[in-house]
């Protein structure tokens, strides 16, 4: 079975065998990584940010205390 968490919904993907499914699984991944070079072509949150941004945020905040420089 292939789970995909989305922001709000999550996916559950099974097809008549494991072979198919990691089919799946591989080309689904390879689109995910690719954001495109420029902020236009990145996915975006429901509020618009660039899912990047949002998780460098997201990093800052759950570990910037603990980072010294």
């Amino acid at each position: 079975m292939l789970t995909i968490d989305m922001i709000q919904k999550i996916f559950y993907i099974q097809t008549e065998s494991s072979k198919i499914t990691q089919g799946w699984q591989k080309q689904i991944c390879a689109k995910a990584v690719f954001n495109g070079d420029k902020f236009e072509e990145m996915q975006l949150t429901l509020d618009n940010i660039p899912v990047i941004v949002d998780k460098c945020i997201d990093f800052l905040y759950a570990h910037g205390k603990y980072l010294h420089f």
